[in-house]
C-alpha cells in the first residue's frame, strides 16, 4: 500500500485493506485485538519555491518524503528527498531545509502552513494504511461489558468513517486554500501525470523482488490491491 498511485482517497484504500484483510493481511496482527484500520488522503505535491506543472519540474528540488518507497520515487524523478517527521515540516519549510513536501492536503491546515507553501500540485501520489490495536491480553482480561463495548465501537464501520473524516479533511482544508488565494493549485494534465506513473512504475518490481524474499506472496498482493482498487 506505500507504491505510489494505487488509491486516490483515504475511504478507497480503506475499502481495498478491508478487502484484503482476510487473506493477507491479517496474520501480521494476530497478537493484537484491532480495532479499526483507516488511511490517510492522498499525499500531494507542496511546494515553497518552485512551481511543478511538469514531470520534469521536481528536478534538483529538496522534498520532504513520508517513507522509504516514496524516497525511492522522488529519486527516479529527480528530486532529492529528504526524511523527517512531519512535525518538522512548519521549521524546515521557515529555514529552507526543504523546498517542499509530499503530504495530504490536510497537513497545511494541520501544521499552519497557509503562508509557507507557496504551490500545490494535485496528483494523488500515495496513501499511508494505519491500524489502530489494542494490548490482546489485555482485552481477554476485560469483563464481558468491557468487551462488548469495545466491539460495539471498532469493526470496519468505524475504519471508514475514519477515513471519511480524513478525505473530508482534505477537501476542507483545499477549500480554505482556495478561499485565502494565496497558493497556487495545480492539477498534473493527463499526460504528464502518465509520465510521473511510468517514472516511479519500477518501483512495483524492485517491492515484489525485496518482498518476495521475505517469504511473501508479493506478487500475488499487488495483483489484488490493483483488481480490488479498480
Amino acid at each position: 500500500m506505500d507504491l505510489p498511485f494505487l488509491c486516490d482517497s483515504a475511504t478507497e484504500s480503506t475499502e481495498v485493506v478491508y478487502d484484503l484483510w482476510d487473506a493477507h493481511f491479517s496474520a501480521d496482527f494476530k497478537d493484537y485485538k484491532v480495532l479499526w484500520l483507516y488511511s490517510s488522503g492522498p499525499g500531494q505535491l507542496h511546494s515553497a519555491t518552485n512551481a511543478m506543472p511538469t514531470a520534469a519540474s521536481l528536478k534538483g528540488m529538496k522534498m520532504r518524503a513520508p517513507s522509504a518507497y516514496m524516497s525511492k520515487a522522488f529519486k527516479l524523478l529527480g528530486a532529492n528527498p529528504v526524511g523527517m517527521p512531519i512535525s518538522k515540516l512548519t521549521m524546515s519549510l521557515q529555514k529552507k531545509v526543504i523546498d517542499g513536501m509530499l503530504t495530504p492536503y490536510s497537513a497545511i491546515q494541520d501544521f499552519r502552513l497557509f503562508d509557507l507553501v507557496a504551490h500545490i500540485t494535485e496528483l494523488n501520489m500515495y496513501v499511508t494504511p494505519m491500524a489502530v490495536v489494542m494490548n490482546k491480553a489485555k482485552y481477554n482480561g476485560l469483563p464481558d461489558f468491557a468487551k462488548k463495548a469495545i466491539d460495539e465501537a471498532s469493526g470496519k464501520q468505524w475504519g471508514m468513517h475514519a477515513a471519511r473524516v480524513y478525505d473530508d479533511h482534505d477537501g476542507n482544508t483545499l477549500k480554505e486554500i482556495q478561499k485565502r488565494g494565496k497558493i497556487k493549485v495545480y492539477k498534473l494534465p493527463g499526460a504528464e501525470k502518465q509520465k510521473v506513473i511510468s517514472m516511479v512504475k519500477p518501483l512495483e518490481g524492485q517491492w515484489i523482488a525485496e518482498t518476495s524474499k521475505k517469504g511473501v506472496a508479493a506478487e500475488k498482493i499487488l495483483a489484488d490491491v490493483k483488481k480490488s482498487a479498480q
